[in-house]
């Protein structure tokens, strides 16, 4: 096993100066912010998505199967994300014992690109919303990430991804920019998408804001025809 390093992080992290609450209802989840009802990004975008594919994928492994990695998974991210959080407020890392050594090991693939880009961070776990595109949400990181101000999403993964796969997390990131800049005057330019894998090799996804104004526009106007604006 590596030797446990530590690494100072500047941590200044934003305050609100308001209040969201939090409501999950079957048809998705709902804020209640100062500017009024507004779905969650999450909700959005899985109103604009396809998700045959999650069905072909419990159809192909079998149901009993999928629970199983469905659950395991859900685990491994709110460890993974409980680790982070710590490493991102402390600068110090965790004991492996502390979240598991599958987290523990998940980290040590994408440690070395932590420990030299991520310089300063404005926000973990942050609640946000937006009165412009009407959403809300809560952003895993807002930071520095090699000196440019960066949504910095982390997802997890039971095996690899490739980029073509993952255009909702891009979108997501986009939502979480434009309420970042709406609250806190805070103007990322690019997205970070760290995926901690159980399986198969890691990656880090690193994309231009810029480029998925248009998706995002799309992914809005899809939802709008759903009625994920109207069903509240």
């Amino acid at each position: 096993m590596q030797e446990r390093e530590s690494k100072t992080i500047e941590y200044d992290p934003f305050v609100p100066d308001y209040t969201i609450e939090r409501i999950d209802r079957p048809e998705g989840r709902l804020y209640r912010t100062p500017d009024g009802l507004f779905p969650s990004v999450t909700t959005v975008i899985g109103a604009a998505s396809d998700k045959s594919f999650l069905d072909e994928w419990r159809e192909r492994i079998g149901h009993e199967e999928a629970d199983r990695i469905s659950s395991l998974m859900r685990n491994f991210g709110t460890r993974m994300h409980e680790f982070l959080e710590v490493y991102i407020k402390t600068g110090q890392e965790p004991k492996p014992v502390e979240y598991g050594y599958d987290v523990w090991e998940a980290w040590l693939d994408h440690r070395p690109e932590f420990m030299q880009n991520l310089n300063k961070v404005v926000g973990v776990e942050l609640q946000m919303y937006s009165k412009t595109i009407q959403m809300a949400g809560t952003a895993d990181c807002l930071g520095y990430w090699n000196g440019i101000p960066s949504i910095i999403d982390f997802k997890t993964s039971y095996k690899s991804k490739k980029k073509e796969w993952i255009g909702g997390y891009f979108v997501q990131a986009v939502f979480y920019s434009v309420m970042a800049q709406e609250r806190f005057g805070f103007t990322p330019k690019q997205i970070v998408i760290p995926i901690f894998t159980r399986m198969g090799q890691p990656s880090i996804f690193i994309e231009r804001i810029r480029d998925y104004y248009e998706p995002a526009y799309r992914t809005i106007e899809r939802a709008r025809k759903a009625g994920v604006y109207t069903v509240w």
